[in-house]
């Protein structure tokens, strides 16, 4: 991902992780510029960042190119964190809003798209599919997550994921609340469309 540097892999034996008692002293430290918090902090948060990177993404390489800018990011305003909540869901929060600000910078954030076939029709989305989506596992779910447009993807994942009301969509995202309603309908819908024709592939 070319954020751990050589430096890091080097010299990380001789600061292991444990020396940071807290989550308050490791901020701390990152903020005086110690390398060996920084890696602590990359260390013990990419992980879970890297997940939500993924989601927010089309693809694995494009998610790791976005964690390496996230932790630039997250470095320079670890300040902001005041100890109030967790460290975690502090990072967690700013990884979404970098997700977004990522995609609306790169416009990829077209709320009012919709699925195209190869000859550029709108594809029919039947309202009811069967339910298969329960029976993906993590890995198997982010993988047809990808597979989404992007403003459908996205919000998918501020809804079921992380867990924001329509309400509070819109107003990230700049859209209606019935907007937000229809993006996750069809996502849904889309998602369980694909899902099924790969599993019916599968089977012939």
């Amino acid at each position: 991902m070319g954020l751990v540097s050589k430096f890091f892999r080097t010299q990380w034996k001789k600061d292991p992780e444990n020396n940071f008692k807290n989550d308050k002293e490791l901020v701390r430290a990152c903020l005086r510029g110690n390398t060996f918090a920084q890696e602590t902090l990359y260390r013990r948060f990419a992980p879970l960042l890297f997940g939500i990177c993924l989601r927010y993404s089309s693809s694995t390489e494009e998610a790791e190119d976005l964690l390496h800018d996230l932790f630039l990011h997250i470095y320079t305003r670890l300040d902001k964190w005041k100890g109030k909540g967790s460290l975690s869901g502090w990072l967690r929060k700013v990884a979404v809003n970098f997700c977004l600000r990522w995609l609306q910078r790169h416009g990829r954030l077209k709320i009012d798209s919709f699925p195209k076939d190869e000859e550029g029709a709108e594809i029919d989305l039947p309202a009811e599919e069967p339910d298969i989506i329960s029976e993906l596992s993590a890995k198997e779910l982010i993988e047809a997550i990808q597979k989404l447009p992007d403003g459908y993807r996205t919000v998918f994942n501020l809804y079921i994921v992380e867990g924001y009301s329509h309400k509070e969509i819109a107003e990230m995202l700049g859209i209606s609340v019935n907007t937000s309603k229809s993006q996750l309908s069809r996502a849904k819908a889309l998602l369980r469309k694909m899902l099924l024709k790969e599993k019916i592939t599968r089977n012939v």
